[in-house]
């Protein structure tokens, strides 16, 4: 029997082609096959009949001691997803009724992971050998041993060994972790950004989503994969849904089938994806649940303009914030399929560059101040114990305020007036309480109205001393010829 041949039956096994009997002695005879490609492939189909014992062994043996670095590899991860299917049915349920699932004794489990151990520590092993065994050991990760393999992996220097640290932290479920996820995730490529990617796709690492997001039109096909990968994970449902639709025409076919895989894991997890296979389908959230969100937005509106923060707001905001914020929570709502109380830094950033430019129905004064107002609303939200924190969302607003007004046609000098902020949202660090009841509404005040900022002053706003120097307002030019010959026409 050639290769190919025996190749094709390993699939049909995997894709439970074949009775199980048969199926079962064809990896077992492929297993010692003298070809090292058709040994790894049957090694990889034994974690689909992980509950025969025989199939098991002999996977156990070939990730012990194949001469061959790749089977021995890829029975390795096959041991690694036995374990993980061990730890998923632990967890569950059986109905009513449902016999309990085959499954391999408790010895047999305690075999594997003892091996995966030992794999790990040995020092005479491939690198690549002992990192796939840490990445299955990453199953078992929220134990004590597990936890130390995991941490001297990651100090070791060699990215390999990093990444499985990543990849097992990942798949641990180590909230501690979350913050060398997000470094790694800043890296430009490489194994360790590929390894953040799976990392945060496992913890649901909510606050990797404008990465992922960006990193969804890489160049790297590896990198831009493995993002789309993350997709469902990472980014609530509606936006998930729309950033793998606009990637469904890929020139790359290997991008559209990764959006085709992630858009059935959408399909299986988001609560408002539905349509038969291979159908585009997305369709209205329940009604309770819209009534719901919209009972949510008249609430939060009605305590807004009640609210300290509201007041704090510069007067001229006033005739037109409550629009802006009614405005965000429709589009939170109806685009996003989110909660308006479970908005976030992403979400501020996608309504000011995709959708206030372009349903733009504001005064060019308030557009100008449309960022700061969303400060105030972020502030409001801290003001009222709903969010305990400001800063991420003023840094999301101050990364995406330049490009807004650029959609928006403003001037530079108004452009560099209107961040929030403008360049001191160091202020930030007095901690959301004192920033609620005073600061960043007043903050962004300062930034806005530029005349009242500058040592020198005079009576009116308009920098006495400083008048033959350059705009307060950042665009470089002299005052006389910029904001103070506005002032005067």
């Amino acid at each position: 029997m050639d290769k190919s041949k025996r190749l094709k039956l390993i699939h049909m096994a995997r894709d439970y082609e074949l009775d199980e009997p048969e199926a079962v002695a064809i990896l077992e005879r492929e297993m010692k096959n003298s070809d090292p490609e058709v040994r790894a492939a049957a090694a990889t189909a034994v974690c689909d009949y992980n509950h025969v014992p025989s199939l098991v062994v002999a996977c156990m043996e070939l990730a012990r001691a194949d001469a061959d670095t790749g089977v021995r590899v890829r029975a390795i991860q096959s041991l690694g997803w036995i374990l993980e299917d061990e730890v998923d049915a632990a967890g569950a349920d059986v109905p009513e009724g449902e016999q309990e699932p085959e499954e391999l004794d408790r010895a047999t489990y305690q075999a594997i992971r003892d091996l995966l151990v030992l794999l790990a520590r040995d020092e005479k092993v491939p690198e690549e050998i002992g990192a796939e065994a840490v990445e299955g050991l990453g199953w078992l990760g929220s134990r004590a041993e597990e936890k130390v393999i995991l941490e001297e992996y990651y100090a070791r220097r060699g990215p390999r060994c990093r990444a499985a640290a990543l990849i097992a932290a990942g798949r641990a479920g180590a909230r501690d972790w979350e913050a060398r996820v997000l470094d790694h995730l800043r890296e430009k490529t490489g194994p360790l950004l590929l390894a953040a990617l799976k990392a945060a796709a496992s913890l649901s690492l909510r606050k990797a989503a404008a990465r992922v997001q960006e990193l969804c039109s890489h160049s790297d096909p590896e990198v831009r994969n493995a993002a789309i990968l993350a997709v469902p994970a990472v980014l609530p449902s509606g936006r998930a849904n729309r950033i793998l639709k606009s990637l469904r025409k890929h020139k790359d076919p290997d991008t559209r089938r990764m959006v085709r895989s992630a858009s059935e894991i959408l399909e299986e997890e988001a609560p408002f994806v539905d349509g038969e296979e291979g159908e585009e389908v997305v369709t209205e959230p329940p009604e309770d649940e819209v009534a719901r969100s919209e009972s949510v937005r008249r609430a939060i509106l009605s305590d807004f303009v009640d609210s300290a923060a509201f007041r704090q707001a510069p007067v001229g905001w006033r005739p037109w914030l409550p629009r802006l914020v009614d405005n965000f929570f429709s589009f939170l709502i109806e685009h996003q399929g989110t909660d308006p109380e479970e908005f976030e830094p992403t979400d501020l950033q996608e309504f000011l560059l995709e959708y206030l430019p372009v349903n733009l129905d504001m005064p060019p004064d308030a557009a100008a101040s449309a960022p700061g107002g969303l400060l105030v609303l972020v502030a409001f939200m801290v003001e009222t114990r709903r969010f305990t924190e400001l800063e991420s969302f003023g840094e999301a607003l101050e990364s995406a305020t330049p490009d807004y007004l650029t959609a928006v046609g403003l001037p530079a000098c108004e452009r560099t007036a209107s961040l929030p902020g403008n360049g001191g949202w160091a202020e930030g660090a007095r901690g959301p309480e004192k920033l609620a009841a005073s600061g960043p509404v007043k903050a962004h005040a300062r930034s806005v109205d530029h005349r009242k900022r500058g040592a020198g002053a005079g009576a009116g706003g308009r920098p006495g001393s400083a008048a033959r120097g350059k705009c307060p307002c950042g665009s470089g030019k002299p005052y006389a010829s910029c904001c103070g010959a506005r002032e005067k026409r």
